[in-house]
């Protein structure tokens, strides 16, 4: 079982039996107002990042997630070898911020998704959504990284010019230094 964020090693046996899973029922009255806990229990989970390292680094791969999205699920290492990102979204008023369907679009955008399809469930309360890298929008971005790049570069060499001169200018001072304790054993010795 991969972890939501909602919850603790806590699993929700619901009156709704399909949705029984790491999500209470009270986030979920709001979709389904009669629905109620019936038991709980705790269980283990693997981080989605886990998920990942039981697979080929390498290889492409699609990520169904089955169940209401939490925008705490999703992160930047447990996505890297992700092409094709399918999520049940709910489609109602009144949920936690993290399962907003705005906060979901964004941060699906931020990871480099775009939405490719959109199918409502039998409910009409819930969605399903086909999530496709956006390549166009990682060009933009690899194209923002390297001119950032540029410039930090560009910065370092100015610094390393900076640490150059003062390096000469203290090489200097050494020298100078040097010179004048030459200057004084003679004039001690004599």
């Amino acid at each position: 079982m991969v972890s939501n964020g909602f919850a603790d090693n806590i699993f929700y046996n619901l009156s709704l039996t399909s949705e029984s899973g790491l999500i209470p029922a009270s986030l979920l009255c709001h979709i389904w107002p009669k629905i109620t806990t019936l038991s709980i229990k705790e269980c283990n989970f693997l981080p989605l990042q886990d998920v990942y390292a039981l697979g080929d680094q390498e290889k492409k791969s699609w990520l169904i997630l089955d169940y209401f999205i939490s925008v705490k699920l999703l992160n930047a290492d447990a996505l890297r070898n992700v092409n094709v990102l399918v999520i049940r979204v709910p489609c109602c008023e009144g949920l936690p911020e993290e399962m907003n369907v705005n906060v979901v679009v964004s941060a699906i955008t931020d990871f480099g998704f775009k939405i490719a399809a959109k199918e409502p469930n039998r409910d009409n309360k819930n969605e399903y959504w086909v999530c496709v890298r956006d390549v166009n929008n990682a060009f933009v971005t690899l194209a923002e990284e390297c001119r950032q790049a540029e410039t930090d570069l560009i910065k370092v060499k100015d610094e390393c010019q900076i640490l150059k001169n003062k390096t000469k200018a203290l090489e200097a001072k050494v020298l100078e230094l040097e010179k004048v304790e030459t200057h004084l054993k003679s004039l001690i010795d004599t």
